[in-house]
């Protein structure tokens, strides 16, 4: 009887913590998908960054109906940046978009 109920117990254990975290590890993963090169967004513009801007703020910009997350990301991507997300007035970054001038991003 008491190992018929330890294994009922490892059971309701094991699906609990399941059901915990199997929602955060397929939102995570969404998420990295989501993360991936823009769909349609194969070209580029540039923009001179201007006095109050942010990474974030351009995203909003160019991606108005897109994570500004992910637009962020496509940025940092787009010019090579890693992580650091420091912009400075003149600076120009590599926009990617659906309809810019450019086939490639500039170095």
């Amino acid at each position: 009887m008491k190992v018929e109920m330890r294994k009922i117990l490892t059971f309701v254990l094991i699906a609990t913590l399941l059901f915990i975290t199997l929602p955060g590890i397929l939102d995570s993963y969404a998420k990295r998908q989501q993360l991936r090169k823009p769909e349609g967004y194969t070209i580029y513009t540039i923009y001179t960054v201007q006095q109050g801007d942010s990474l974030w703020k351009i995203a909003k910009h160019y991606y108005p109906d897109i994570d500004p997350r992910t637009g962020v990301h496509w940025l940092l991507e787009a010019n090579s940046m890693g992580k650091a997300k420091t912009i400075y007035p003149g600076d120009s970054l590599n926009v990617p978009v659906s309809d810019g001038d450019l086939p490639d991003p500039l170095e």
